[in-house]
């Protein structure tokens, strides 16, 4: 438990109208026939959760004979005579207040007493653009103090841990404090209409969604979620890292290579490609010829002989150069060296129509990188190249192996996949041969550092670059439908992610509080894993913060791949010199709200890449990151939040009286450890 910040108030001893002689016995051996009688109240004031004492007349000294009272809520009596009480003041967490205490024994009620009553609260006194972060208690209590003129603060309340199957639910309870004589004023409150201090059109939900690329982006991340999952969970059964560092059926060099790499342009290649949605055994492949097309210094381009339809070799060439030239060379300068388990000197793209035969109507996959080519092939076994390898699509504009795919579109879409893919087998291959990783990277950091891929890619095609803080016009840059929208994938899941409909105008509810980012679970946020963007947001955030003093934008992301550990125990590791990982979570929480909206904020709760306030306001108000807006009155709201989400509040007015904030569970008990909270001043 850490120490507290307590605000104690000035005293106040209170003597009740008790009249007569105080109806006592004289011998102080028991209460005589008259009602209790309140001299004095100590101490002054009393703080709840700890004991008070009550100097009087005509007490029980029998301990639970005597029943106190404060402001209506019974206080527990732990010792007792005639003429004195001790108790423990009631835990409300209500503000430093006047508070009412009587003293009953025999249907017998004192005269009422007031005594100054303040709670066990830690103080929040914070200068504009700070924060200040509560955790490690079973429940919190936090005191706003009064003052006059404009206030407004940002509260949080947030889980810290990655098991997105845990739900916890939270009552935040504010209890204004006594009236200072200044009025407090209402704050503002979302109606719902489209107005915008930004100015300009705004983007509605619906411009993302009608967008060509959301609509595969979409379909690609559906299928490829669960590919990835049956994946990861397939090799683990198998043995994963153990099977692959113990390599007893691995001979060395290229000459046992499947793709030896020394193939030449026209040469056939016979490969075993993974089913989709099978596993690793004999039973879930498929058998192609492939040609080699193209081959440049580090990539090999094998297309399957039965395709329905292939790309021209022009294009095929350069779709090849663009992947050396730009999404090789920027992928490997952030994320690392790539691997080469097969000593071959390339990674095969392979271009199938069996990644076809499983599209329908609302499209698949646009291709995968299978882990089980990390495992020696044998009998048992037989969806392994044993390898890297990625596996595409291939065209088929009059839908012979399923739903219609145009070479235009693949061919302007690949580069934006490769970038991506390309980032799972760099991460693939450094955990699988690394001789101390103790497992594999959790899918979520996969996915966000993948997605983090696609943004550094795009920087590179676009001529942009980290630390220019653009806003909402290069983030979604929709109007170009030929062109690749690089940025729309993680800025498309914050924004269902903050609670934007998939149809209509009227925000999800439990958004995004009750969406996690580390799982793949049917929650409000529209069904969808959002690891992607919102990984992507806190890899983004981190690289923001620490690259300079990491030594660059790659530091961090390839700490997270040759880590040996998953999930945030990786995170944690991977920062642990700027800091406990919980706060940074409720650092860069924050930062999507306060980011460019508060001037003079503390450096830690912004980005600098891009510029969240212009984002959030250049959206329709029911995509916007929204939090609940609450004045300097009571208000009791209960929230179930999904790890490791967040729930905002936005609390604001004039001339307050002070607020207390009481954070339980729904029936006033103990939280679990996972719940943290915070605040942040914002005028």
């Amino acid at each position: 438990m850490r120490s507290r910040t307590v605000t104690l108030l000035s005293s106040l001893m209170i003597a009740a109208c008790g009249g007569g002689d105080g109806g006592g016995d004289g011998g102080g051996t028991g209460p005589s026939n008259r009602p209790p009688v309140i001299q004095s109240i100590t101490p002054d004031p009393l703080l709840e959760g700890s004991t008070g004492t009550i100097s009087g007349q005509n007490f029980s000294p029998v301990a639970g004979a005597n029943l106190v009272r404060v402001d209506g809520l019974q206080a527990v009596v732990t010792q007792a005579s005639a003429t004195q009480l001790q108790f423990t003041v009631p835990a409300t967490c209500s503000v430093t207040r006047q508070a009412t205490i009587t003293v009953t024994r025999d249907n017998l009620t004192s005269a009422s007493a007031t005594a100054t009553v303040t709670p066990d609260a830690q103080t929040v006194s914070l200068a504009v653009g700070e924060q200040a972060i509560y955790r490690d208690d079973s429940s919190y209590c936090l005191e706003i103090p009064p003052g006059p003129g404009i206030a407004s603060y940002l509260f949080g309340v947030q889980s810290t841990n990655d098991d997105g199957s845990v739900t916890s639910g939270v009552r935040v309870l504010g209890t204004r404090g006594a009236s200072t004589g200044l009025a407090a004023a209402a704050g503002a409150s979302f109606t719902g209409d489209e107005s915008s201090t930004r100015g300009g059109p705004l983007v509605a939900p619906d411009k993302i969604r009608e967008h060509p690329y959301y609509h595969w982006i979409r379909g690609h991340q559906e299928v490829h979620t669960a590919l990835l999952e049956r994946h990861m969970r397939d090799v683990r059964e198998l043995g994963g890292l153990d099977r692959v560092r113990s390599g007893a059926a691995r001979a060395p060099g290229p000459a046992r290579a499947i793709v030896s790499g020394s193939e030449a342009i026209g040469d056939l290649v016979d490969l075993n490609i993974r089913r989709l949605g099978g596993g690793c055994r004999s039973d879930d492949t498929r058998d192609i010829v492939a040609e080699v097309k193209v081959k440049t210094e580090n990539t090999m381009f094998l297309v399957d002989v039965d395709n329905p339809e292939d790309y021209s070799d022009e294009g095929l060439q350069e779709l090849a150069d663009l992947l050396e030239d730009v999404v090789w060379a920027t992928d490997v300068e952030h994320f690392g060296d790539t691997g080469d388990i097969d000593d071959n000197g390339v990674i095969v793209i392979v271009i199938t129509k069996e990644i076809n035969v499983a599209r329908g109507p609302e499209g698949g996959t646009i291709g995968f990188v299978n882990p089980c080519d990390w495992l020696d092939r044998d009998n048992d076994i037989r969806a392994s190249n044993e390898g890297e390898f990625f596996y595409a699509i291939s065209p088929d504009s009059n839908a012979e192996r399923g739903s219609t795919v145009s070479i235009d579109f693949l061919a302007g879409f690949m580069p934006f996949v490769l970038a991506h893919e390309l980032a799972h087998i760099i991460q693939f291959s450094r955990r699988f041969v690394s001789p101390t990783a103790i497992e594999l990277m959790s899918i979520f950091e996969m996915e966000g550092q993948a997605t983090l891929a696609e943004e550094v890619v795009g920087h590179a095609f676009l001529g942009n670059s980290p630390g220019r803080n653009y806003g909402i016009d290069v983030a979604l840059d929709l109007d170009d439908d030929q062109g690749i929208s690089w940025y729309l994938n993680p800025w498309a899941d914050l924004v269902f992610y903050w609670g934007a409909p998939q149809s209509g105008q009227t925000k999800v509810s439990g958004a995004p509080e009750q969406c996690t980012w580390t799982d793949d679970l049917d929650d409000p946020c529209q069904s969808r894993a959002s690891w992607y963007g919102v990984t992507w947001s806190f890899l983004r955030w981190a690289d923001d913060q620490f690259r300079d003093e990491l030594g660059g934008s790659g530091v961090f992301q390839r700490a997270l791949i040759d880590g040996n550990v998953a999930g945030f125990d990786n995170l944690a590791n991977a920062l642990s010199q700027f800091g406990d990982l919980e706060d940074l979570l409720a650092q860069w929480a924050a930062a999507m709200y306060i980011d460019d909206r508060v001037p003079g904020a503390d450096p830690r709760l912004t980005f600098n890449s891009w510029n969240f306030f212009d984002f959030n306001e250049g959206l329709n108000p029911f995509a916007r990151l929204q939090p609940r807006t609450r004045t300097f009155s009571n208000f009791s709201d209960n929230v179930t939040i999904r790890s490791p989400s967040m729930a905002y509040w936005v609390i604001e007015g004039s001339n307050s009286s002070g607020l207390s904030l009481a954070v339980t569970s729904p029936t006033g008990g103990t939280l679990p450890d996972h719940i943290q909270t915070w605040v942040v001043r914002m005028q």
